[in-house]
């Protein structure tokens, strides 16, 4: 899987971008290609909302985004990646995806996976409710399948942020990719459900979908019950409890 992480912190070295590098650790162990593109320091003019693109380009402006497009467009996940300002996403990464105008419709039929890493320094219960909400509405509005998130509490600076659990959530978020519902392996549970399907005398399948919001209790399960009443459980997308969003 093609994956491609937005970085918009103005510091490089910033506590979102350290759990990028974290995601994209677990991701490429996982198998995956990860490009990182770094749109708060690269030529992004913000959209003017002329729609002379018509929804579907080509833009007026001449910037770095027709290479950004070109790489959104061949990839099979986007990662949105942003410190917290003020309760949004940074004004650099918003600017990205406001020019997501002029290839609007091409992004809604890939159907791309996404997931959110996001750091705050603050630990209230409502500190990324804002986030999420709009996150969760380019979700819907994008016909993204949200992969998962990882929201950053108490991440004022790189060294806290490396202290807390989130580098290590924005790392198994990554890694475990390949056993997500969707994913690499999800062609292959479509396969062997209709051979379940043929013998549905002798095989009973379970499935739990998951939820845009992970929680502790959510996996996937195929259930085999055996003629002598044994039986097997095979856990194909095992509980993300480090990044409950619940």
């Amino acid at each position: 899987m093609r994956i491609v992480i937005l970085e918009s912190s103005p510091n490089r070295h910033g506590s979102s971008n350290l759990l990028a590098e974290r995601f994209a650790q677990g991701a490429q162990e996982a198998g995956h290609q990860v490009a990182f593109v770094d749109v708060a320091h690269a030529d992004i003019h913000p959209c003017t909302g002329c729609v002379h693109c018509g929804y579907e380009g080509p833009c007026v402006q001449k910037d770095d985004v027709e290479g950004i497009r070109r790489q959104l467009l061949a990839a099979d996940m986007v990662v949105f990646v942003t410190p917290l300002y003020y309760y949004g996403m940074s004004a650099q990464l918003k600017t990205m995806v406001d020019r997501f105008c002029a290839f609007n419709s091409s992004l809604q039929a890939k159907h791309l996976k996404s997931a959110l890493l996001a750091a705050a320094w603050n630990s209230d219960s409502w500190t990324f409710a804002a986030l999420e909400a709009h996150y969760q509405t380019l979700v819907r509005y994008l016909n993204l399948q949200d992969m998962g998130m990882v929201l950053g509490t108490g991440c004022g600076t790189p060294s806290m942020t490396a202290r807390s659990p989130f580098p290590q959530a924005a790392y198994r978020l990554g890694r475990q990719l390949h056993r997500s519902a969707g994913l690499v392996e999800f062609p292959y549970i479509l396969f062997f459900s209709k051979l379940f399907h043929i013998f549905s005398n002798f095989i009973n399948c379970h499935f739990l979908l998951p939820h845009n919001r992970y929680k502790s209790s959510e996996h996937f399960t195929f259930r085999i019950r055996r003629t002598d009443s044994s039986s097997r459980s095979l856990v194909i997308l095992p509980s993300f409890t480090a990044f409950s969003t619940a």
